[in-house]
């Protein structure tokens, strides 16, 4: 997408509407970068540098504190590490500011996958997935079970002061939703956080 950028003489409003397509994988790297250690980073970063006029069509589509602000600051294999700590820091502080023992994340996607990653390497560790799809077929990702929060907070009601959930949705019609949902359940304000991939320093719950 970013060599047919380059190749047409697109007007302005076509190019912002595909750098637009090409933000949200690029984004979706992010948790995956998570689960990386620095080997496969920086097999990562090697492929980024051979294809580097292509990232660099993008330059100023990006914000600070984006994957890409750091690889353009730091380098690629360096830029990638350094995001990589950013996240992984950001996340730990979430953590380690609330006072709930057991700790659970609401969404089952890559976004989860890349919070567990980062959470149990750390003293913390995830209890379980809720997630509202009662039909899926997968039971345990990354060897944490996945449960229906219908059924989960139906059998944990005098239990539920001692709850901690991450939100990993990335959409803020969904977060508020789930949010809306795990106050319902009779959860506080200071029992949820949502751990935001796309823009580290929006807040969706405020």
């Amino acid at each position: 997408m970013c060599k047919l950028i380059k190749k047409n003489n697109f007007s302005k409003l076509k190019n912002e509407f595909i750098k637009q397509k090409i933000h949200k994988p690029l984004s979706e790297l992010k948790p995956q970068l998570m689960t990386l250690n620095k080997t496969q980073i920086y097999k990562l970063s090697k492929f980024i540098k051979k294809n580097n006029y292509n990232f660099k069509i993008l330059d100023n589509f990006f914000q600070k504190d984006d994957i890409f602000f750091f690889i353009k600051k730091h380098g690629k294999t360096r830029g990638l590490l350094m995001f990589k700590s950013f996240m992984t820091k950001k996340i730990e502080y979430l953590i380690k500011k609330n006072k709930f023992k057991k700790i659970y994340i609401f969404g089952l996607n890559m976004y989860s996958k890349g919070i567990i990653s980062t959470v149990n390497q750390s003293n913390s560790l995830i209890r379980g997935i809720l997630d509202n799809n009662e039909r899926l077929k997968i039971k345990r990702l990354m060897g944490i079970k996945i449960i229906s929060p219908r059924v989960f907070f139906k059998g944990n009601q005098e239990k539920v002061f001692e709850l901690f959930v991450i939100i990993s949705n990335q959409q803020k019609k969904s977060v508020i939703k789930i949010y809306k949902q795990l106050k319902s359940y009779g959860l506080k304000k200071n029992q949820i956080i949502h751990i935001n991939f796309y823009n580290p320093n929006e807040l969706f719950i405020k």
